[in-house]
């Protein structure tokens, strides 16, 4: 999932257990369960690895853990997909049962069960769900009554897994009746070989089954309760959020894209999902990062989980409809692939709970950025605001001159500010909010082109302009006056960027201003450099700004859904307008991050083209669709003048014609 060095060891040291001798018998056995159509039985594989304390990476050490950093442990859930290793019980045991105990148990708790479930002796479920109570327990039905010193427990639980193997279950169970619901519930660690526990199997489409628990006045000491006496709601509702970093998910997708083998006429999808699961992993760093401080931020973390729940979901459909009917026919990975896929967005909340806290928490998501990248946004947030139509061309560029802006990814040595795409992508973004290119993008690109070719660099004042012009794609609009411009840089077969001179274009008229294209055969150029990485930057700086574009957008149409009112009420109070706003909003804050990692490979010296292609087609996509949602949202005032989404409608298939058809972008992706 990372290439960061401890959790690249980590997961290089699963690997060397999982080849071998005893895990590839384990293994075997593993696949033969799911052949004869049984739950397979995980535990030896979870022993082996317990061994060398690789169950439980960021617990202390003495607990069984190696105090390692969040992202070593989402290496190894990742390394256990990859390999074909039943991770359900896993998540179970270490990451919600385990972690329970780290934040809310006693020492004497810790001691007694942490070590068991690191070292892969012992595993633990969740007793949560009843017949008629899912993921809102303020119905829960299942009690615990004071029994002398302990407590005696009575309920009926549905739908956990792993359950027939779990040496303890974590209970919910209402311990009082409260004024509010949600209090009056304790969670209690309770081993499931004790008198009065039934466990019955509820056959599931999933290879693991669902379990049918009967607790009949079950008898637990007081040290069985796990947090405060009444209060586990709060921890429940932490948890979850805990639950919710999307690494199993992203491994899931990864593992079953890399199981086919798609068509050419395939690519174009492959390359969707692939760019869709790429964006997951963005954001399933960035909650896994947050692990490490102790505390995830709920809102970010419901809308990781439905991002990548959902991605991978379409993942495991879409590999079996193009593996073809003979691989549902028999065991495999897509088979078992297709019959999870419903689960994926069931467990850890549904997707609509998954909406229902993004469009609660006020519209759109909130910048992640570091102090610096914040300061650096916020200004060029001012520059792009102080701008607009009326306006002559370019404008702005002399501030955004003096912010920079032209030489961040510059060498210091050649008189930039060596910040980097990462840079760079915040005020692309900025630029694209307030509408404004006017060639800005054309000519990053070429000062990038030149800093490759090592030749002379112009003035970073804003006062040297150069065009883009595409000779594969000679129809690709200009939208900046190539007459007027100090530079056109060609592009060429190979892609080799030239400098070139005398080329013809011809103006059209569009409704957002002129555009040019190229108008003839090229005249001789000046090669410059190999434009693979370069135009590939080009397009992650395109791909910020159509983010920026659809960001701008949903602002103003969060703004007026909730200020529009309709039959008594704001638009916004409308679920299905919520949620579809709601959905706009995850998407961009995906693209965003998937945006931000690729600008970061670039720096890093580890650029990925194919990804930048498609990073760019479905900053397209979005960029329509929330110009398209936010027009329809005005009503017939957003497509009047004074309409503050029309320009946004208007700008976003002209800035998409800036590159390759949106089609031929996910195939690119889909070879990568």
């Amino acid at each position: 999932m990372t290439t960061d060095p401890e959790a690249e060891l980590a997961a290089k040291e699963v690997r060397a257990v999982l080849a071998g001798p005893a895990a590839r018998d384990a293994l075997a056995a593993v696949t033969e369960a799911r052949r004869a159509g049984t739950e397979p039985d995980p535990r030896p594989l979870y022993r082996l690895l317990g061994e060398q304390r690789l169950l439980a990476v960021s617990w202390p050490r003495a607990y069984g853990g190696r105090a390692l950093p969040a992202r070593c442990a989402a290496a190894v859930v990742g390394e256990l997909i990859a390999g074909g290793v039943p991770e359900v019980l896993h998540t179970l045991s270490v990451q919600i049962c385990g972690n329970f105990l780290l934040t809310a148990g006693t020492p004497e708790q810790r001691a007694a069960v942490l070590p068991g479930l690191a070292a892969g002796r012992r595993t633990a479920t969740v007793l949560y769900s009843e017949p008629g109570v899912g993921s809102d327990l303020s119905t829960l039905e299942a009690t615990a009554t004071r029994a002398g010193d302990g407590w005696r427990i009575s309920g009926h639980k549905v739908y956990s897994v792993g359950t027939a193997l779990a040496d303890y279950g974590l209970v919910a169970a209402r311990t009082s009746v409260e004024a509010t619901p949600y209090r009056g519930i304790t969670l209690f660690l309770v081993p499931l070989d004790l008198p009065g526990i039934t466990i019955g199997r509820l056959a599931s489409l999933a290879d693991d089954d669902f379990a049918d628990v009967r607790l009949d006045g079950v008898e637990v000491a007081a040290t069985a309760v796990i947090g405060p006496v009444g209060g586990a709601w709060p921890l429940i509702t932490e948890a979850l959020a805990l639950e919710r970093t999307g690494v199993d998910y992203v491994a899931k997708a990864d593992r079953w894209l890399r199981a086919v083998h798609p068509a050419s006429e395939q690519a174009a999808e492959y390359g969707r999902l692939r760019t869709h699961t790429a964006a997951g992993r963005a954001l399933a760093e960035r909650c896994v990062d947050q692990l490490d401080t102790g505390r995830v931020d709920a809102v970010a973390a419901a809308a990781t989980k439905l991002w990548c729940a959902e991605t991978a979901r379409s993942v495991a459909w879409w590999c079996a409809e193009t593996a073809g009917p003979a691989a549902l026919r028999q065991p495999g990975v897509l088979e078992s692939a297709y019959r999870e896929a419903p689960g994926l967005t069931l467990s850890a909340g549904t997707s609509e709970m998954m909406l229902e806290l993004v469009a609660s928490s006020g519209l759109p998501l909130p910048d992640a950025d570091e102090p610096l990248a914040a300061e650096l946004r916020a200004a060029c947030r001012a520059v792009a605001g102080a701008y607009d139509e009326r306006d002559p061309a370019g404008a702005c560029w002399p501030e955004l001159a003096r912010l920079g802006v032209f030489g961040l990814t510059v060498p210091a040595e050649r008189g930039g500010l060596d910040l980097g795409l990462r840079a760079a992508v915040i005020c692309c973004a900025e630029l694209g909010r307030g509408l404004h290119d006017d060639g800005i993008l054309d000519t990053l690109t070429a000062i990038d082109a030149l800093v490759r070719a090592g030749r002379e660099l112009p003035p970073l004042d804003g006062s040297w302009r150069a065009v883009l012009a595409d000779l594969r794609q000679p129809d690709r609009p200009v939208v900046a006056d190539p007459g007027s411009a100090d530079a056109v840089v060609a592009v060429q077969d190979g892609p080799a960027l030239a400098l070139a001179t005398g080329l013809p274009f011809r103006p059209h008229q569009t409704a957002t201003g002129r555009v040019w294209a190229v108008d003839g055969p090229a005249a001789a150029a000046d090669v410059l450099a190999d434009g693979t990485e370069v135009l590939a930057a080009g397009r992650v700086r395109r791909a910020a700004w159509l983010l920026g574009l659809a960001g701008g957008c949903l602002t103003h149409t969060v703004h007026r859904a909730r200020t529009r009112e309709q039959f008594g009420r704001a638009l916004i109070a409308n679920q299905d307008i919520a949620f579809r706003l709601a959905r706009l909003a995850v998407r961009l804050h995906a693209l965003t991050a998937l945006v931000t990692d690729l600008a970061g490979r670039f720096d890093d010296g580890g650029p990925d083209p194919a990804l930048a292609a498609g990073v760019l087609a479905e900053a397209g996509a979005l960029a329509l669709d929330a110009s398209r949602e936010a027009v329809h949202l005005h009503g017939a005032f957003g497509m009047t003048d004074g309409s503050p989404v029309r320009r946004h409608y208007l700008a976003a298939p002209v800035a998409i014609a800036g590159d390759a058809a949106p089609a031929v972008l996910r195939a690119e992706a889909g070879v990568g």
